[in-house]
Parts: structure tokens; sequence; C-alpha cells
């Protein structure tokens, strides 16, 4: 799970790897099946899916919350601004 483009490939005593050409990759099962008649070992190989980084999450969340910060400061001050405009008009201007 987490692996794309699994193929399989056969590794003889001198180290030499050969690919083998009769592997099929089920996708919906997540197998590879093949077969060898060299008594060689088998191995799978298959490169891993990238997924999203947490770092990068975090910044995003980060960033949000910094304009989330900056937006409630300026309604703050708005509603202060107005509040102040409320009391000058109401008390002195007469």
């Amino acid at each position: 799970k987490g692996l794309g483009k699994p193929s399989a490939a056969t590794l003889d005593d001198t180290g030499s790897l050969a690919a083998v050409k009769t592997a099929v990759y089920d996708s919906k099962t997540g197998t590879i099946s093949f077969k060898t008649s060299t008594p060689a070992s088998t191995l799978v190989l298959a490169s891993v899916k990238q997924g999203i980084p947490w770092n990068f999450i975090a910044i995003i969340f980060v960033l949000l919350m910094i304009v989330a910060a900056v937006f409630a400061l300026v309604l703050r001050r708005n509603q202060k601004a107005g509040y102040d405009e409320y009391l000058r008009s109401k008390y002195y201007n007469l």
C-alpha cells in the first residue's frame, strides 16, 4: 500500500539484476504475480507515492490563522472607531 508502478526482477549470485517480463500487477488487490525458471532471488521494486507533506499543511494552517487574526483586528478597529463616533455624536454634539 502506498507504492506505485511495481515491477519484478531477479538477482543472481553474481549480483546482476534482470527484469521479469511476464510480471502482472493487479491494482485492485495490490498483488504482483510472475513465474521465473531461474533459481535466483526475486525482488519486487516499486516507487513511493508522494502524499501531502505535513509541513505544507502546517504552513497553510498558520497562514490562515494569521489572515483570521488580521481580519479580526481590522473588524475590532472599525467597531471601536464606530463606537467612538457614536459617543462623540451623542454627548458632544448637543
